[in-house]
């Protein structure tokens, strides 16, 4: 594929993905191999925690392809134990 092909036919846009579950000794790391399982790179995170609760929100923005099979990411994140809720936007 030449330049063109790649930046406009395959390009990427933002998208940001919400992340609400029990907070877990390795939550964390384990969304993250799994976006970057999607080749999804993250661009910046937020973290909130509720400690009376042990809850966590995870804000991500992340660079996906257009072209990026939702249904696939979505399936793989509601697999993770200690997710209770997530949006992609």
């Amino acid at each position: 594929m030449d330049f063109f092909e790649k930046s406009y036919l395959h390009g990427s846009g933002s998208r940001t993905v919400y992340i609400k579950g029990i907070d877990r000794p390795r939550l964390i790391e384990e969304v993250k191999a799994l976006l970057s399982q999607f080749n999804i790179s993250v661009k910046s995170v937020n973290f909130s925690k509720d400690v009376q609760n042990n809850e966590i929100e995870i804000e991500t923005i992340a660079k996906v392809l257009y072209d990026q099979d939702m249904d696939r990411i979505i399936g793989a994140l509601s697999k993770v134990d200690g997710i209770n809720r997530f949006k992609v936007r």
